[in-house]
């Protein structure tokens, strides 16, 4: 879900951390209404939250302006299955698994062959490498100005928002979720 679609006209200026609660919602003094995080919640929980039309909510956005959300328990077992087979595919590429030689020891063997063991490095005369001297040399380092300043990291996370959600705005165009 993008921010243009939740937007937040009038940003809450209540301190989050003076609330009590916990990270999915907190009670604000000020207001004396619950303040959800939808950023400690996956999407799903999140549009729930967001049926109520008096809700007041807190969210992170990231650099693409779509609302961070909290992974569900699909992507993350997604991503676990991801992890493994990749983290073992090595192991099969090797045979170390089995007792005959691996896929990659095979294509090595099909490609070199027996040329590798029959042949010994070559070394050059010892007359044929110069003695070399241990003299410093400076090389001039020109300065190009092209007046780019680096994005300092600091401002790579944008603020959260919080506060009471203007009318939501229909997706302008079908994106896929974030999971």
């Amino acid at each position: 879900m993008l921010a243009s679609q939740l937007p937040i006209e009038e940003p809450c200026s209540a301190d989050w951390g003076a609330m009590s609660g916990d990270e999915r919602r907190r009670f604000c003094g000020q207001c004396s209404k619950h303040v959800h995080h939808l950023s400690a919640m996956t999407e799903r929980e999140a549009e729930k939250v967001l049926e109520d039309a008096e809700v007041c909510v807190r969210y992170e956005v990231d650099r693409d302006a779509r609302i961070v959300f909290r992974p569900s328990r699909r992507a993350r077992a997604r991503a676990f299955v991801a992890a493994a087979v990749l983290a073992s595919t090595p192991a099969f590429a090797s045979g170390q698994a089995a007792e005959e030689p691996g896929i990659l020891a095979r294509l090595y063997d099909w490609l070199v062959g027996d040329v590798a063991e029959d042949v010994e490095p070559a070394s050059p005369p010892e007359d044929a490498i110069p003695e070399v001297q241990d003299v410093p040399v400076e090389v001039p380092v020109p300065h190009v100005d092209t007046g780019i300043v680096p994005p300092d990291p600091k401002d790579r996370k944008m603020p959260p928002l919080m506060g009471r959600p203007a009318q939501r705005m229909p997706p302008a165009q079908t994106l896929p979720k974030t999971r």
